[in-house]
């Protein structure tokens, strides 16, 4: 149906959040003959001169009512009602509490207003897990440092400790998004540092287990919480180590995509998810996949994995939502429900996605740990891959990064750490 339609008639994208996590989406889109636009935060990022996207609209300030005005203002100069894809969990929020303003620009799916919440919120999510059995590790929900006090005897170490939500706040001051705690002293140190941006955390046993050992299940789920198209992927490396964002990544062999998507498909399902998510889990010595956190309404930083191995995620998105009227459905509030995307069965050994800065870092630390040997270090760029930004027809972004860093770098070791602060208007 949709080769069936002219492709100059087919709808922007509009991207909410082009900083890195953006990327990857644009370019999968770009390659489908989709044109994008971008709505970004206020400072400037290598990612801006990506080929990828025709225009990039930056917002006043990175809040609520500075991006939702900035997509009204973007809508009202549309030819048609665009598709719009987020990248953030702020975004997620923002657009899902000014639905009703933004449909009349966008199609965009996001489940109910209280799904979003309880799956984006740790406690929430964490306790309905307790209550439907689903498989979590065992941890506590605390609101502040006189709550952590009371459990401390009780915790059992080492432990992981993560903000239930992370503001931009918190991730404009590179906090990490989890810290690994072996005593009672950690824990407090590393509560007093995430409590400065956000004191409701998550604390939860650690599930010893190498990087290796992470998986998760991404997709796009429609209106009834049936996915459209799914896939498994699995780290092979992070960066922080143990904690950390991805550094390498595969799709992984069939037998492993069994149980991720199964726990992902009954939990989406049963809370009446739609639209893009992921559900990310370790791997318990005893076989048991155990979920560390979904991720709701949009995409994450290395979503572009799937896209590149025939899992087109991205598409499937956009054209559920582009070309509902297409089908006949007379419905401009939303899309046809039970539309499928055709996608390859499950398979494994294919192309992988690797941050190769990151990798290499995390390669030195792994090694320095005993966590990996030299031969399992090797092996993950032993098989062919794709750099995380490089791409040869879209190659500045990947440069920029690259320079960006160094020049930081040599900022740090040049200007000292009182000057920066003070720019920055922070105490010392």
């Amino acid at each position: 149906m949709v080769d069936e339609l002219d492709q100059a008639s087919w709808p922007e994208a509009v991207v909410v959040g082009f900083e890195i996590n953006g990327l990857g989406l644009t370019r999968a889109l770009k390659k489908r003959g989709v044109s994008c636009l971008a709505v970004a935060e206020p400072g400037w990022s290598p990612t801006f001169t990506s080929r990828s996207v025709r225009k990039v609209y930056r917002c006043a300030e990175w809040r609520r009512d500075s991006v939702v005005e900035t997509l009204l203002a973007l809508g009202r100069r549309l030819d048609q009602r665009g598709v719009l894809l987020l990248t953030k969990d702020e975004s997620v929020l923002w657009v899902s509490s000014a639905a009703e303003e933004l449909a009349q620009f966008y199609r965009f799916a996001l489940p109910a207003p209280a799904t979003v919440q309880l799956l984006m919120n740790k406690a929430q999510f964490y306790a309905r897990a307790l209550k439907e059995g689903w498989p979590v590790p065992r941890g506590y929900l605390l609101e502040d440092e006189a709550e952590l006090l009371k459990v401390l005897p009780d915790v059992p170490f080492p432990a992981i400790l993560k903000p239930q939500l992370r503001n931009s706040e918190y991730r404009r001051n590179s906090i990490p998004k989890a810290f690994k705690v072996a005593t009672p002293t950690e824990l407090l140190t590393a509560y007093r540092r995430v409590a400065q941006y956000e004191p409701e955390v998550i604390l939860s046993e650690w599930i010893e287990g190498a990087d290796n050992t992470l998986y998760s299940c991404r997709g796009f789920w429609d209106q009834d919480g049936e996915p459209v198209v799914q896939h498994a992927a699995r780290k092979l490396m992070q960066w922080p180590v143990e904690t950390g964002n991805m550094a390498a990544l595969e799709i992984p062999q069939p037998e492993d995509w069994v149980e991720p998507l199964t726990i992902a498909n009954q939990v989406f399902r049963s809370v009446g998810m739609f639209g893009l998510a992921a559900m990310e889990y370790k791997r318990h010595r005893d076989g048991r996949f155990l979920i560390l956190e979904p991720c709701v309404a949009r995409t994450v930083y290395s979503h572009e994995i799937g896209p590149l191995n025939g899992y087109d995620v991205p598409w499937a998105a956009y054209r559920y939502l582009a070309f509902q009227d297409a089908h006949g459905s007379g419905r401009a509030a939303g899309p046809v429900r039970g539309f499928r995307e055709a996608q390859p069965p499950p398979a494994g050994g294919t192309a992988r996605l690797i941050d190769v800065p990151r990798a290499l870092q995390a390669e030195q630390e792994y090694l320095r740990r005993g966590l990996f040997t030299e031969r399992e270090v090797r092996d993950v760029f032993a098989r062919p891959y794709f750099d995380m930004t490089y791409r040869p027809d879209d190659p500045l972004p990947s440069l920029l990064i690259r320079a960006t860093k160094i020049l930081r770098r040599m900022a740090r070791a040049i200007v000292p750490r009182w000057a920066v602060d003070a720019i920055r208007g922070r105490k010392t």
